[in-house]
């Protein structure tokens, strides 16, 4: 069940977007719980791979319950959630790809949205995805979209995946995002949009310093 009297702030933008990252220092400066819908995705996605679990499941209503009760009851998801290797894993493009086919699934979504609400405990949650403030967590206190030049994400993909020893020419990985983009945005269910109810900032021209003094900025306006 949600609990509806904790306060929760919602980022929401496309990948390599910097919303990560200001999800972080946003949690860090309030003191409040942290979500990376993402990573949830992404573990599922690298649990099915890693056990060769083919694309058909998606779709297949007993086999999800089966692989998805594997993954969280046993505690697998809370696992990659504590090992930092695991977590390098996971954040290559091919695990962010087939995350994103993942999600274009209306039972996945269905199946895995139950599990963002155990993040919102008090004394707050900041959560960044791409529907934590239009699905997700629709009524909360304040909802942020980052957006960023495509050329700045790619640039910053590459060197988040160059830190784990991924390296990948950048014209590649340029076309890897934009369909990603193009299928997030698309998509039939929770598709990624800035709604009129979000605080929009556009990052291309500005650093992780200027983005968290704007946020925090419009956070204090908003709660205090």
């Amino acid at each position: 069940m949600i609990n509806k009297y904790v306060p929760v702030i919602t980022i929401d933008g496309p990948s390599a977007s910097g919303k990560g990252t200001i999800c972080k220092i946003v949690s860090k400066i309030l003191g409040w719980n942290i979500l990376s819908s993402g990573l949830i995705y992404r573990s599922f996605a690298f649990f099915l791979k890693k056990n060769k679990i083919e694309t058909c499941v998606y779709q297949n209503y007993d086999l999800l319950i089966k692989y998805l009760n594997i993954f969280i009851y046993r505690g697998l998801f809370f696992y990659f959630l504590k090992d930092s290797n695991i977590l390098n894993q996971i954040y290559t493009s091919e695990i962010g790809n087939i995350a994103s086919r993942l999600s274009v699934h209306y039972l996945v979504r269905k199946l895995l949205l139950p599990y963002h609400y155990f993040f919102k405990i008090p004394p707050g949650l900041v959560a960044d995805g791409r529907d934590m403030g239009t699905v997700v967590f629709p009524d909360a206190n304040i909802k942020i979209f980052i957006d960023s030049n495509i050329n700045i994400r790619v640039k910053r993909r590459m060197l988040q995946l160059q830190k784990n020893n991924i390296y990948v020419s950048f014209s590649r990985l340029k076309y890897v995002m934009k369909d990603r983009d193009n299928r997030d945005c698309n998509r039939f269910h929770a598709p990624l949009f800035c709604s009129s109810d979000m605080f929009a900032i556009d990052s291309t021209l500005l650093s992780v310093e200027q983005v968290i003094d704007n946020v925090m900025q419009y956070v204090y306006k908003k709660l205090y």
